[in-house]
C-alpha cells in the first residue's frame, strides 16, 4: 500500500510537470504572437 501511494504521487507529479510545460510552451507562443503585433504596431 506504502508503494501505491509512492507511486499515485510520482504519476500525479509527472502530469502536473508535463501539464506546467506544455501551458509554459503555450502561454509563451501566445506572448511571443501578441508582441510581434505590439511590435509591428510600434512600427
Amino acid at each position: 500500500m506504502e508503494m501505491f501511494t509512492i507511486d499515485s504521487y510520482v504519476v500525479l507529479a509527472v502530469v502536473v510537470a508535463a501539464w506546467a510545460t506544455y501551458d509554459m510552451m503555450y502561454s509563451t507562443k501566445k506572448i511571443s504572437e501578441i508582441n510581434k503585433r505590439t511590435f509591428s504596431k510600434e512600427k
